[in-house]
């Protein structure tokens, strides 16, 4: 009888892991066939071909790194792990879009496999299941691995560092310390609180009741942690000369959700435009003029940290209702777009429009599944610490869907906890109980869904039809990318960006210069101060041959902007053109001291004092400008030129 039963039982476990194991593979497939689709059906799309704002950044590091520029230049100023994955890929497939897209699809469907792993873990089988059929279908979790941004390899990191830690009877010293640099590396990716939820869980893990051993565990994940970050530490203290931990952008990021404008969303300093070539410039701009001096990136962190400190301190009210409101908007049914919209995107593709599990019907079942849960809190604590801390990351700084994806993962867990806990009281024939259960969850569904439909107005989506110009003149298309601007304007007439890529688009693509200055000037009538309106144009009065109007223009932008060492010298050449040839030496000798390896600098100069007659100052810049571009045949000939009648004129000197 003690064999049968031994027997009967290794047969259960065998029939338990096959079943396991079939599961896995449909929830892989089904994940995974869901993304591919959706990356084939968006790849023609502009907005799929064409990278901006955070993607186009993270390209252009990776790019750099791929090309040979490990260490690149002063402290990081973005999150580092993302672009050397990027660099990796370019390294082994060449530099492919679409390639990256399938690798993070790849990542996103074995993270549902480990959401099923990780529930039947904490809860059942039957409860890890459900999990991984949630997120092989959560359309969010679809569209963001079809984005060049971090979410995806961030998320994946964070979930496997929670599987490591709940895998087996104990956290073990191994599994503490891998997951340690799990989520070391996950942190190199994107910093946030869920660091304590894993360090309270291993310090509080009800299973060891010596507090020593509890300890060892703790320290171990730390030193895992330490020991991925460290390096990035010591990098930025060797080529930026700044302590610096991992990035040197939190203070700026921190102003931007806390500060006297902020709405719950992102909100920076007026005159800080978006993407990231601009943004941190800008932001170090404006806290250089308040200062009154030059500040470093790191400074510029610091002050605007310091500036949203003094707006809670000072308007403690108003910090309070801004607080109430983020935590309204994390909860809430919208994916707040930052680069990229999912709800603009739903409307394009197939996969995302099927009736796929979005927040909206997500959230009110997880929040059932987080309230029923805490009958038994402790062997899913790590769970709701990941949930909680997640959101407290958030509400620090501004809510945006990218930024609540981290806690996404783990609420899905509780969603399935509460279907599952559903199904077992169906059996049981409780329908009071399921009724005092559900009947508040489906008409929070239902409350989201309008609130859903009201945000899907045509005006809504104004900056994905912006970024659909912008892309569309990029790619040639540039009569359909002006109609896409000029259908922006007519939904948002107020839209100063829009005004001023289309006033580009008629300067530089359709050489249309009244057309150009009308829209530039509006955005002046919007937004006097926004960056290079004034020069932009400049350009135009200067193409309509109105050399005192550009110059007036570009002496307004060098008002806002000191240091734009290419107005400079657009201002220098019209002098040259008026004939003005003191004021545009002037301006070229302004140029090469803000920026002495500016190559044209040196040469525009030369060719100023060449004029007047200064032969030898001339040939001195020229030199200058050789050595900075030897290649440059027609300046070296013009030299030889130089040089011979300068010879002449010494022999023929008494």
């Amino acid at each position: 009888d003690t064999d049968l039963n031994i027997q009967k039982e290794e047969m259960i476990k065998k029939g338990g892991s096959r079943r396991d194991l079939v599961w896995g593979l449909v929830i892989l497939f089904l994940a995974l066939a869901l993304r591919l689709f959706f990356q084939w059906e968006i790849k023609d799309h502009p907005l799929s071909r064409q990278l901006f704002l955070d993607p186009a950044f993270y390209d252009r590091w990776a790019r750099a790194i791929s090309a040979g520029d490990w260490l690149g230049e002063g402290v990081f100023y973005g999150s580092p792990l993302y672009p050397y994955f990027l660099a990796l890929i370019y390294k082994l497939i060449g530099h492919t879009i679409l390639g990256v897209k399938i690798i993070q699809s790849v990542l996103g469907a074995s993270l549902c496999v480990m959401l099923a792993l990780i529930g039947r873990r904490v809860f059942d089988r039957n409860t890890g299941i459900l999990a991984g059929l949630m997120a092989a279908i959560y359309a969010p979790f679809i569209f963001y691995e079809g984005t060049i941004t971090i979410s995806t390899l961030g998320l994946f990191l964070c979930v496997l560092a929670v599987l490591l830690l709940i895998s087996g009877h104990r956290p073990g010293p191994g599994r503490s310390l891998g997951a340690g640099v799990v989520w070391g590396l996950r942190a190199l990716a994107r910093v946030d609180a869920t660091f304590f939820a894993a360090l309270v869980w291993l310090l509080a893990y009800g299973r060891e009741r010596s507090f020593r051993r509890r300890v060892l565990p703790a320290l171990l994940f730390c030193l895992g942690t330490a020991v991925v970050i460290l390096p990035v530490t010591v990098r930025n203290v060797v080529v930026g000369g700044k302590m610096v931990l991992i990035t040197a952008h939190g203070g700026e990021t921190f102003y931007a959700g806390n500060n006297p404008r902020a709405s719950g969303t992102y909100a920076p300093a007026p005159g800080v435009r978006p993407g990231t070539e601009w943004e941190h410039e800008d932001f170090r701009r404006l806290a250089s003029r308040r200062v009154g001096r030059q500040l470093s990136l790191a400074e510029s962190s610091s002050f605007w940290f310091g500036q949203a400190v003094d707006f809670m301190r000072e308007q403690p009210g108003q910090y309070l209702r801004l607080q109430l409101r983020k935590f309204l908007l994390f909860w809430g049914p919208r994916e707040i777009p930052d680069n990229r919209n999912f709800h603009f995107f739903r409307r394009l593709s197939i996969v995302l429009r099927l009736a796929l599990l979005d927040f909206t019907i997500l959230c009110p079942i997880a929040l059932m599944g987080l309230i029923i849960g805490l009958k038994t809190w402790r062997r899913s604590l790590l769970l709701y610490l990941q949930v909680f801390l997640s959101m407290i990351s958030v509400l620090l700084f501004f809510v945006s869907a990218r930024y609540r994806l981290p806690a996404v993962p783990f609420l899905i867990l509780f969603a399935a906890y509460a279907l599952r806990w559903s199904f077992a009281r169906t059996g049981e024939r409780r329908w009071g109980l399921l009724t005092v259960c559900w009947l508040p969850v489906l008409l929070l569904i239902i409350f989201f869904a309008v609130i859903q439909s009201r945000g899907m107005a045509e005006k809504g989506f104004v900056s994905r039809y912006e970024t659909m110009g912008v892309a569309l003149i990029r790619e040639g298309c540039v009569d359909e990318g002006i109609a896409e601007l000029g259908r922006v304007i007519q939904l948002d007439p107020g839209k100063v960006t829009a005004h001023f890529n289309l006033g580009v688009a008629y300067l530089e693509e359709k050489k249309a210069y009244y057309l150009a200055a009308e829209e530039l000037k509006a955005v002046i009538r919007l937004h006097n101060g926004y960056p290079q309106v004034h020069y932009m144009l400049g350009r135009t009065y200067r193409e309509l041959g109105w050399l005192e109007q550009a110059v007036g223009e570009f002496q307004q932008e060098l008002g806002f902007f000191p240091n734009e060492v290419q107005v400079r010298l657009e201002l220098g050449m019209v002098f040259v053109e008026m004939e003005c040839w003191a004021e545009a030496e002037g301006q070229f000798r302004q140029v090469i001291s803000q920026q002495d390896g500016d190559c044209l600098g040196h040469k525009l100069l030369g060719n100023v004092l060449y004029l007047q007659g200064k032969a030898e100052e001339a040939m001195a810049s020229w030199e200058r400008a050789m050595q900075l571009n030897p290649v440059d045949a027609e300046l070296s000939k013009t030299m030889d030129s130089l040089r011979e009648r300068l010879e002449k004129e010494r022999s023929a000197a008494p």
